[in-house]
Formats: structure tokens, sequence, C-alpha cells
């Protein structure tokens, strides 16, 4: 239903003596929802980030996958990151990060259009800690 509207002739507000005050109320039309409008937020802002609490390492999206999913990893501090992949051999098939991150969220785009089909472990070392994934690729 649409906001109700109520006008008030500016003839009466002269006839008022003293200081006026206005206040703005919204509501359903009905009575039934009344709030004052000065309580409705007037700006927007940005959400404040907040850190990861630990180490993280998300299933990666889709999985299975074919040609190329995405992965997600949380740091709880900055540090240096290895993102592989390997064979269930142990062989290394991809390095997808090997660097300095900031603390917080990342995401990366693995995509595997040089693999055969298969299962593969993604390994992710991020300081002292090691976390393993598997990955299924469908060709």
């Amino acid at each position: 239903m649409l906001p109700q509207l109520i006008l008030l002739p500016l003839l009466m507000l002269l006839l008022l003596a003293g200081p006026l005050r206005a206040q703005f109320l919204g509501g359903d039309g009905r009575g039934d929802a009344m709030s004052r409008l000065s309580d409705w937020p007037t700006n927007v802002s940005d959400p404040v980030v907040q850190r990861p609490a630990v180490l993280e390492l998300r299933q990666n999206y889709p999985n299975p996958f074919n040609p190329s999913t995405r992965i997600r990893f949380a740091l709880p501090d900055d540090s240096h990151v290895t993102l592989t992949v390997h064979t269930l051999l142990g062989q290394k098939a991809s390095m997808l990060v090997d660097g300095h991150r900031s603390a917080g969220w990342h995401d990366v785009v693995f995509d595997a259009a040089h693999l055969s089909s298969g299962v593969y472990i993604l390994r992710m070392e991020a300081g002292q800690d090691i976390l393993f994934r598997t990955m299924t690729l469908i060709r």
C-alpha cells in the first residue's frame, strides 16, 4: 500500500504561536505500522570487513568441474602462500599461487584445460599450516 500524505494548510502553521517542531511520520496508511521517518537510515556505508579468524581452504566450486573451477581461501594474517594441484601419484600438475598474500579472503580460478579427467589434490601451504582438498575434473 502506498504511504498516505496528510497536508496541513500553511495558514494553520502561521496561527501557531512559538517555535515549530516537525515530526515526519511514515506508515502503512492504516495506522498499524507507524514510525518516525527521522529514525530511518539516511545513508549507506560500506560494511566493516573482518579478517578471517582461521586459515581456511574452501572446497572448489563447481566440483566436479570442466574445464575451470573457483578456489576460495582465507588468511587470518599476511602470509606467503603456495597453492598447488597434484595428481593422486603426488606429481605437481599446476602451480596456482606462490607469493605473499594479505590477510582476508582470496579467489583463484583454476583452468584445467591442459589436464586429463581424474581426481586431483589441491594443496595450500601458508606459514606452518598445510591444508588439502580433492577436486574432480570431468571431460
